[in-house]
């Protein structure tokens, strides 16, 4: 597995993985938003960086770094001491369902993470849907402290700083 940067051209490719992604886990539950808007809304955040991890020359996960959410900015905050650090999210990561359990997920986490202590002096935060007990699991594994539970339209988020 080889894990890059995406480019512009891997869009389409990309959002369609994330739809099958939402199809089979069903985190958030893809009916609240229409499938064709899952893409765009995928698109919409402010990204810093996207990466994608290949497999058999094919995108099979993706994982974004991101401008911090500021709904979520009071939540990472008390997670933090020197409160002048910016912040720095890890968001809208997915695998492809016929690739899960090999690891794919967390070597994006990772590399992700490295990513953003070496190239930036910013705090990485995310912030996980209650249900995904994998990723939950994951965070906590690999450095991240729980800061905060919120309802939003879709249900309930976990926030975590690292």
């Amino acid at each position: 597995m080889e894990i890059r940067k995406a480019h512009d051209s891997d869009r389409p490719e990309i959002v369609e993985l994330y739809l099958k992604s939402q199809a089979a886990t069903g985190i958030p539950n893809p009916t609240f938003n229409p499938p064709g808007e899952l893409g765009q809304k995928l698109y919409d955040r402010n990204a810093i960086a996207r990466f994608v991890a290949i497999e058999a020359g094919r995108i099979v996960g993706h994982g974004l770094i991101q401008e911090p959410n500021p709904e979520n900015t009071e939540f990472w905050l008390m997670g933090i001491k020197d409160k002048n650090i910016p912040l720095i999210e890890l968001g809208a990561d997915f695998v492809d369902p016929d690739y899960m359990r090999r690891g794919i997920w967390t070597a994006l986490l990772l590399h992700r993470l490295n990513y953003v202590v070496e190239t930036f002096d910013s705090v990485p935060v995310s912030a996980t849907w209650e249900q995904n007990h994998h990723v939950k699991r994951s965070f906590l594994k690999h450095g991240g402290t729980v800061v905060g539970l919120k309802a939003v339209r879709e249900g309930m988020v976990r926030l975590f700083v690292f």
